[in-house]
């Protein structure tokens, strides 16, 4: 595969979704003019750019943590507590292991099982499994902004969902998913799957719409700059 530094026209990332959102169910309810259009209306205390950007004008440190469980309602009243108790500023949603290697009906059985034990029977929220409607229901619950922290060597469908499903930020990046979460995909691959990622972040910032990009360097929690 050819890694070239050049940014992709809008037409290849169009007809790269087609088979991205047939990847799993949910990828079907993702419609891109639904979500621009749903991603304006949010106001500023929803997104996490615009709540990133006054801090730093106002020189304020603002908190968040790392949180994820199973089930939508005890993902719900996770966030509410982190709101309401812990004084967060940005509400994290940290995506479960099965999610992050792509293995979807995995994570389906995982939920089921939560139900029927009445805990979490994963270590984050699957995203994929409830879907851009899901994901709605948990951001429309909260009065924070919420990012998907995820390190995946394949992203792509998880930043649709989420996105599309409200969240405004997303952590990760090629060479963190690449050494942390695959010994068997090739570097080239995680790069051209993040290409598509941020270019499918470039197509929301082009029409007004600011989604937080964290890049992660290797995993031992360097942020890496965006220059690299």
């Amino acid at each position: 595969m050819e890694i070239q530094n050049k940014k992709w026209e809008e037409e290849r990332l169009i007809n790269e979704r087609l088979n991205v959102l047939s990847t799993w169910p949910t990828g079907a309810e993702i419609d891109l003019d639904e979500a621009t259009e749903y991603l304006k209306k949010l106001p500023d205390n929803k997104n996490s750019s615009k709540m990133l950007k006054n801090a730093q004008q106002r020189g304020k440190t603002l908190v968040t943590a790392r949180s994820g469980v199973a089930l939508l309602e005890e993902q719900i009243k996770l966030f509410k507590s982190l709101e309401e108790e812990g004084g967060i500023d940005i509400l994290p949603c940290s995506i479960d292991s099965h999610t992050r290697t792509n293995r979807y009906k995995e994570a389906e059985s995982a939920v089921e099982e939560s139900k029927k034990q009445g805990r979490s029977m994963l270590n984050g929220f699957p995203a994929i499994y409830y879907g851009k409607k899901g994901c709605r229901q948990i951001l429309e619950a909260a009065e924070r902004p919420i990012t998907a922290r995820q390190g995946l060597v394949d992203g792509r469908l998880l930043v649709e969902t989420t996105l599309a499903g409200g969240f405004t930020g997303i952590v990760g990046g090629p060479f963190y998913g690449y050494t942390g979460y695959s010994k068997d995909t090739p570097l080239e691959t995680c790069i051209n799957n993040y290409k598509y990622i941020d270019r499918l972040v470039g197509y929301y910032e082009d029409r007004g719409i600011s989604i937080h990009r964290e890049l992660n360097g290797y995993p031992i929690g360097v942020i890496m700059p965006p220059s690299i």
